[in-house]
C-alpha cells in the first residue's frame, strides 16, 4: 500500500482521509482487476484439517523492514508473518518503495474503526494483492493492485496521486491485509471467508 512518513505522510493521510469518506457504497468496481464476487455468508476457511505450511526455500522469518512489529496469521492453511501497521505513520508508509514481497510477507492495516476503505498504488515498485476485511475478519473485497507508472518531473504529489486507480473495500472495512501477488489466487481465497485474526487486540492496538 500506499502512503509517506513526515510532512507528506500528514498531506497523505488527510488526502486519504478526505476520498475514502467521497466514497459511494453504490461506486461501480467492475474495472478493478481481480475484483472478487460480491460477500457470500461469512463462512470459515477449510484449513482447519492441516497445521500452517511454511515454504521451504524462502523462510517467513524476514520481514524486509527489520523494525516492523510481526503479527503471525494463517491463511489458507498457510502461516504469514505479516508487518503490523497500526498507527498513522505505518499505514501511511504501507509498503511503499518495496520491489518485492516475500511468499509468507505482507502487512496488516488495522484501522481504529470500520469505513468505507480506499487505497492506491503511489511510489510501489511491486503488484500486490489485498485483502479488506470487516470488524469479524470476514473479506468484503479483494483485489490484486498493479504498479503505477512513476510519478513524472512535471507532476505535483497531489496531481500524482489523484490519477492513482482506487481500490475500495465496498463495505466498512477494519482490516486491509497486503500480499504478494498471486497469493488470493493460488490460496482460492474468496468474499465471505473469515482470516482468523486475534480482532479485540488488534482492535485496540490501533491508534
Amino acid at each position: 500500500m500506499t502512503l509517506m512518513l513526515g510532512v507528506a505522510a500528514i498531506v497523505a493521510a488527510a488526502v486519504f482521509v478526505a476520498l475514502v469518506k467521497s466514497v459511494s457504497v453504490g461506486a461501480n468496481y467492475q474495472t478493478s482487476p481481480k475484483a472478487i464476487d460480491p460477500p457470500a455468508p461469512a463462512t470459515e476457511p477449510n484449513d482447519a484439517s492441516s497445521p500452517p505450511a511454511t515454504s521451504p526455500d524462502e523462510p517467513a522469518t524476514q520481514p524486509q523492514n527489520k523494525n516492523a512489529v510481526i503479527e503471525k496469521v494463517t491463511i489458507g492453511g498457510e502461516q504469514f508473518r505479516l508487518e503490523l501497521a497500526a498507527d498513522p505513520p505505518t499505514r501511511a508508509k504501507g509498503l511503499m518503495g518495496r520491489t518485492s514481497i516475500a511468499t509468507y510477507g505482507g502487512m496488516l492495516f488495522v484501522h481504529t474503526r470500520p469505513e468505507l476503505q480506499g487505497y492506491w498504488m503511489a511510489h510501489c515498485q511491486t503488484d500486490m494483492d489485498i485483502m479488506f476485511l470487516d470488524t469479524r475478519g470476514r473479506i468484503v473485497a479483494a483485489y490484486t493492485m498493479k504498479m503505477e507508472p512513476p510519478k513524472r518531473d512535471d507532476e505535483t504529489e497531489w496531481q500524482y496521486e489523484a490519477r492513482m486507480k482506487r481500490y475500495e473495500s465496498r463495505q466498512p472495512a477494519q482490516f486491509a491485509i497486503e500480499l504478494k501477488a498471486g497469493t488470493i489466487e493460488r490460496l482460492k481465497l474468496k468474499a465471505g471467508m473469515v482470516i482468523n485474526l486475534d480482532l479485540e487486540r488488534l482492535k485496540k492496538l490501533a491508534r
